[in-house]
């Protein structure tokens, strides 16, 4: 898996609440964009789990709160990437540079991972 992403949408305005993704060295990051959320993690957090609590406080924020990770299929010269939408316990499930096979719905604007079949 090659990133995992917050969005929040509110008044019809889709704003990005975090990203956890490699960063420049290689290294997972978690880069938070609302600075007021950097209080929840750590600054050596490698993967981004949204709690209850947590989970609160953004969907307070926000009028939609989606899920989202992004999959890299492909060897790494002909890689391609597909954005999923997944709920919040099978983003907390996926980690950043993990291998998964999982199921999908295509019935959406971005398709859905309905199922984790296998991780490592």
């Amino acid at each position: 898996m090659a990133l995992k992403s917050i969005t929040g949408v509110r008044d019809g305005v889709s704003q990005t609440v975090l990203d956890n993704r490699p960063g420049d060295t290689g290294s997972i990051i978690i880069h938070v964009k609302a600075e007021d959320l950097l209080e929840y993690f750590q600054t050596d957090d490698e993967h981004a789990i949204i709690d209850d609590s947590l989970a609160f406080v953004i969907e307070s924020r926000y009028d939609r709160v989606d899920y989202f990770v992004i999959i890299r299929s492909g060897s790494a010269a002909t890689s391609e990437t597909q954005p999923y939408t997944v709920s919040r316990s099978v983003f907390n499930r996926l980690l950043v540079g993990q291998t998964v096979e999982f199921e999908v719905n295509d019935d959406g604007e971005f398709p859905t991972i309905e199922r984790v079949i296998a991780t490592p």
